[in-house]
């Protein structure tokens, strides 16, 4: 789960700056024409929107696998372990008995 956190911390952070150069190219741009001085930081928009969008499904799968994992290894660590021995030494057909047995 840790993975897929770090993975939505990251699409957060690209998401956020991937907004802030859209606010920017939407002050600088008028209708679908931004100026030559614009085109390095549409660029880095698209690629970080990307980005983001890419690292936002590899945090959502990654968190949801690990998720899974501790679920089910809480239910299998639950379990009693199998014994492969057991000895008991108490009262029985005379004052003092042993027994034993072995299960596989």
């Amino acid at each position: 789960m840790g993975a897929g956190g770090a993975a939505l911390v990251g699409a957060l952070v690209t998401g956020l700056v991937a907004h802030a150069d859209y606010n920017s190219l939407q002050r600088q741009c008028r209708g679908n024409l931004c100026p030559p001085s614009a085109e390095d930081e549409l660029d880095e928009g698209k690629t970080l929107s990307v980005v983001s969008t890419v690292l936002t499904i590899v945090g959502v799968v990654a968190a949801g696998a690990g998720g899974a994992l501790l679920i089910v290894g809480a239910h299998e660590s639950a379990e009693e372990p199998p014994r492969a021995g057991q000895l008991s030494l108490g009262p029985g057909v005379t004052p003092l008995s042993v027994s034993g047995k072995i299960a596989f």
